[in-house]
C-alpha cells in the first residue's frame, strides 16, 4: 500500500520534472532569441523584455518538487526503519516458535513416557489383583476344615 503511494508520488514527481524540463528548454530558447535580437539591435532602442513568468514558475515548481523529494526521502527513512523493526520482530517470533516447538517435543516425549508407565502400572495392578484373588482362594481352601476319610 505504502509502496504504491510512493510509486504514485514518484510518477507525479517525474511528470513535474518533465514539465520543468520543457519550461527550461523554452526559457533557453527565449534567452537565445533575445541575445540574437540584442546583438542585432544594440545601437538601436532597448528591447522590452517580457515578464519572466516562466522563470518564476520554474523556481516555484522546482522548490515545490524539492520539498516533495525531501518529504519522500523522510517517508523512505521512516519506512525503512519500520521494515527493520518488523524484521527484528519476525526474528523474535521465529525464535519463540522454535523454542515452543522444542518444548512441545519435550512434552510429547514426556507424555509418551507417562503413558507407557501408566500402562505398566495398569498391568502390574491387574496382576496383583489376580494374585490377591488367587491367594484369597488358597487361604479359603486352607481355612476350611476337611473331612478325613477313613477306610
Amino acid at each position: 500500500m505504502i509502496f504504491k503511494l510512493l510509486t504514485a508520488k514518484n510518477n507525479a514527481l517525474e511528470s513535474k520534472m518533465f514539465t520543468i524540463s520543457e519550461e527550461n528548454t523554452e526559457l533557453t530558447e527565449t534567452v537565445e532569441k533575445l541575445q540574437k535580437l540584442a546583438e542585432k539591435n544594440v545601437p538601436q532602442k532597448p528591447i522590452e523584455t517580457p515578464l519572466n513568468v516562466m522563470s518564476e514558475s520554474f523556481v516555484t515548481d522546482y522548490n515545490g518538487l524539492q520539498d516533495k523529494v525531501d518529504e519522500l526521502n523522510e517517508d523512505k527513512i521512516t519506512l525503512e526503519a519500520k521494515v527493520r523493526e518488523m524484521e527484528n520482530f519476525m526474528k523474535e517470533m521465529v525464535q519463540k516458535l522454535e523454542e515452543l516447538e522444542s518444548v512441545n517435543a519435550e512434552l510429547t516425549e514426556a507424555l509418551s513416557s507417562v503413558n507407557n508407565k501408566k500402562q505398566q502400572l495398569l498391568e502390574e495392578n491387574k496382576y496383583m489383583a489376580e494374585s490377591v484373588t488367587t491367594m484369597q482362594m488358597q487361604l479359603d481352601t486352607l481355612g476350611t476344615p476337611q473331612k478325613i476319610k477313613r477306610h
